[in-house]
């Protein structure tokens, strides 16, 4: 049986940085952040509740680039796209659609201690951002490896930003 990804040194560190994303949520959005059984292979991370109610589904990824690397269209820059597998989106948003919520992604540039956060989709799954697909080779998971799949590149220039080092200053940087 293949070891989970989570169950490695790399997926373990990603899932402190997970938790830090966790604690931020509930305490600056008062919904619990119910994380989806790490022991398994689940199709979205997490629920959001509040007052015994979901009120929404996310994809949370930590990411290992700074938000100056995140915004340049430079060499080596992501222009403020987000790459995910356009499967986890495509299924996220179809898991929210039947719970009729929103679909958000929240990305954690971790050197930079910035939460991007962006509505994907609403309650009954229309996009509300921009999402440009393209099958492209990249880093298979956090372990490494590589993979040829169809990817979301995500339009993260209207998302919501947040310093989690103190958990106060949303859109750092003036933004």
């Amino acid at each position: 049986m293949a070891t989970l990804d989570i169950n490695t040194t790399a997926g373990q560190k990603t899932l402190g940085e997970e938790r830090r994303v966790k604690e931020f949520v509930e305490s600056q959005f008062k919904a619990q952040y119910v994380e989806t059984d790490k022991k398994g292979s689940a199709r979205i991370d997490a629920i959001m509740v509040r007052d015994g109610v979901i009120v929404g589904a996310a994809e949370t990824k930590c990411r290992q680039t700074t938000i100056d690397q995140f915004r340049s269209t430079g060499s080596g820059g992501f222009n403020l796209e987000w790459l995910v597998t356009w499967d986890k989106i495509a299924t996220g948003i179809e898991m929210a659609k039947n719970l009729q919520v929103p679909f958000f992604g929240f990305l954690f540039l971790v050197p930079s201690s910035v939460l991007m956060v962006q509505k994907i989709s609403d309650s009954n799954g229309l996009l509300q951002c921009k999402i440009r697909l393209a099958a492209t080779e990249t880093q298979a998971s956090v372990n490494g490896g590589q993979a040829t799949r169809t990817n979301a590149y995500i339009d993260m220039s209207g998302s919501k930003n947040w310093l989690l080092k103190n958990d106060t200053n949303p859109n750092p940087e003036g933004e």
